[in-house]
């Protein structure tokens, strides 16, 4: 069972990373849709977490991979937006910092 004081403390930090992600989507532009998918995965995922940690006070993981005798730590759909939007991000950033080349 999850402490109440750690189960505050996660959903405040996915609770201000939500709004640092719709703060950042609303400041850039929306016809970058690379970006504004890739905020919008982040988003998704941290409010998937939150909801599930406000509900049961810990988030359901029941995505389980293995190949042989090696087994991925457990995750969910929230956790796979996360990780799909911030490579996204970072593809974005990276594209956006390279010298145009004519």
């Amino acid at each position: 069972m999850s402490s109440p004081v750690k189960v505050l403390i996660l959903s405040l930090v996915a609770g201000i990373a939500a709004i640092v992600v719709v703060i950042y989507s609303l400041r850039h532009d929306p016809r970058n849709s690379m970006l504004q998918v890739a905020l919008a995965m982040i988003l998704a995922g941290a409010l998937g977490n939150l909801y599930d940690r406000i509900l049961y006070g810990y988030v359901i993981d029941f995505l389980e991979l293995h190949v042989r005798g090696y087994y991925w730590p457990s995750f969910n759909i929230a956790d796979t937006s996360i990780s799909i939007g911030v490579i996204l991000l970072a593809w974005e950033m990276f594209r956006n910092e390279a010298p145009n080349r004519t």
